[in-house]
């Protein structure tokens, strides 16, 4: 017998479908697109990322990559455009409002943010020209294969996120899951160095302490397995092939925007080149653990001859790593 309770049934089945099958997934979509925050005193490649895109929506301002007081009132003068609270925090209404989708064929200063990000943060040997070729959609889909993205080569909202967020604050800093992975570091490389000189073996000593504590997401004793023997040989090897492809991402690690290896915060891993002051293999270049306070250790204790050795834009430094882990 059909009955209004029966209908009563239908429908409330119905409901069950629409609202938990179709709009739980909706949500578990937005909850998983994560965006820094960036406000005054903010620095680096996303506040890059973020001028560039307001220069693309008309406004003028200068991409230093420092979140000062000009980037503040332009921020505040979007937001109000778009009805968003005009509080010059760019949070996840902001972001949403400001990202551009860039795709292959696209030519303009969004596609050279993200060409940025991609290689300056996360490794990927792409040209930084503003034009979107199949190079650039090659690194995207890579990047977003190894983020469990939609591997579509279009950078939108959920590639966008993944790119500035990169697995830390976004903004430069530290989560305190990689800040205790440095501070193991820090100890471990500091007690097997101290009041020992350096024996040559530098590369071999930081891999122990790699294999030792573990580093990003290169577990203890994991280090062969995540490092091709190919890049054993010399110290200069493993920043090299941290920098290509995406590897530093894809091992839980991030390149800092530092060429000064005495800014290095303590626990980060300094990789040199050969000819470096501090150093004299004429091919291996160095690899050590910063201590955050003028100290660096590799089996002994080394230095690289003072700060002043590392004028801006040298290219002595090929990369100051640290744990890219939430």
């Amino acid at each position: 017998m059909f009955s209004f309770r029966n209908v009563f049934s239908v429908l409330f089945a119905f409901m069950l479908v629409v609202g938990g099958v179709v709009g739980p997934k909706a949500q578990s979509v937005a909850a998983a697109r994560t965006w820094p925050v960036l406000r005054v005193g903010s620095s680096g490649e996303n506040v890059v990322t973020l001028q560039y895109m307001l220069r693309f929506k008309g406004y003028t301002l200068v991409a230093d990559a420092s979140f000062g007081p000009g980037t503040e009132t332009v921020v505040k003068q979007f937001q109000q455009s778009r009805g968003l609270v005009a509080d010059g925090i760019v949070g996840t209404a902001t972001w949403e409002s400001l990202a551009h989708q860039v795709s292959i064929g696209s030519n303009n200063i969004v596609v050279t943010a993200a060409q940025r990000q991609l290689k300056n943060k996360y490794g990927y040997a792409v040209a930084i020209d503003g034009a979107f070729g199949p190079g650039t959609e090659a690194a995207v889909k890579q990047f977003q294969a190894s983020k469990s993205i939609m591997q579509n080569g279009i950078v939108g909202l959920d590639t966008w996120a993944a790119l500035l967020s990169g697995g830390t604050g976004g903004d430069g800093t530290i989560s305190a899951n990689a800040q205790a992975q440095m501070n193991r570091m820090y100890s471990h490389s500091r007690a097997n160095s101290l009041g020992r000189s350096p024996d040559g073996r530098c590369y071999f000593h930081v891999a122990n302490y790699i294999d030792a504590v573990g580093y990003g997401l290169i577990g203890v004793g994991g280090f062969n397995a995540a490092i091709p023997s190919a890049y054993w040989a010399e110290a200069r090897q493993f920043g090299e092939y941290l920098n290509m492809n995406g590897n530093a991402a894809r091992l839980g690690m991030r390149r800092l925007n530092l060429d000064n290896p005495y800014n290095a915060p303590a626990g980060a891993i300094v990789v040199v080149r050969p000819g470096t002051p501090g150093t004299a293999h004429p091919t291996a270049g160095d690899i050590a653990i910063a201590g955050g306070n003028g100290e660096f250790y590799n089996g002994g204790m080394m230095g690289y001859g003072g700060s002043a050795n590392f004028f801006p834009g040298n290219t002595y430094v090929i990369g100051i790593y640290v744990p890219n882990i939430q």
